[in-house]
């Protein structure tokens, strides 16, 4: 699995994508999530899967956060992802305030999604 950094204007997000083929699995943790968080489900997924997903801003290996967040900046954050990876159209699972995010994504630009859970 590789891990890079995506910019969101002045933030840095650790993407992790384990370069896998197929339609993309983004998976979106709740509020000041890591991506680890998913490792369980990652691991239990047949091989050759393709899986991206990020630690949010301000947590892990993301760069450091202080000001007030909001459910559209994690939100515009996915979409910043998904755009600088140029990946396809996307299946998006989201744990908690991740799925929030993923309705609010969505909603500001369904072109991105395959399905959402």
């Amino acid at each position: 699995m590789s891990v890079r950094h995506v910019s969101v204007g002045r933030q840095s997000i650790a993407v992790h994508d384990n370069g896998g083929e197929g339609i993309p699995l983004f998976l979106m943790t709740g509020f000041i999530g890591t991506a680890s968080f998913w490792d369980p489900f990652v691991n239990a997924l047949p091989s050759g899967c393709r899986v991206i997903r990020y630690d949010q801003r301000g947590c892990g290996a993301s760069g450091a956060y202080d000001e007030p967040l909001e459910m559209e900046q994690l939100a515009n954050d996915a979409l910043a992802v998904i755009s600088q990876l140029n990946l396809p159209k996307v299946h998006v699972i989201g744990h908690s305030m991740g799925a929030c995010a993923a309705w609010i994504m969505a909603a500001k630009n369904p072109a991105v999604l395959r399905s959402s859970y």
